[in-house]
């Protein structure tokens, strides 16, 4: 699991019932190399399908990727930037999959 960690930005989601015992500091002292490491507290109202955004049975992914933005524990120009670069590749990455189907 370590090379997962290296340099890279980590978020861990760690249950509410758990983060009462969770041994934070041993467990952040076990891995080593990360740029940034953020516990991220979730609870049951948090992880509820009804937060999707679900339109006609689809997902929309730019909608999760905007919801899960807003919950980080950033600024909100980091936010912005965070949203404006993956909406970009999400944009990138569609444009791809769309010339690829009318080849």
């Amino acid at each position: 699991m370590q090379s997962l960690f290296n340099n890279n930005y980590v978020d861990i989601v760690v249950d509410a019932a758990w983060a009462t015992w969770f041994p934070f500091s041993s467990f952040t002292e076990a891995f080593t190399g990360y740029r940034k490491l953020n516990f991220i507290i979730s609870t049951a109202d948090a992880e509820s399908d009804e937060n999707l955004p679900i339109e006609n049975e689809e997902i929309n992914l730019l909608r999760m990727i905007e919801l899960h933005i807003e919950g980080l524990p950033y600024s909100e120009a980091l936010k912005k930037k965070l949203f404006t670069a993956s909406s970009k590749i999400y944009n990138t990455v569609m444009s791809n999959l769309n010339k690829g189907s009318n080849e």
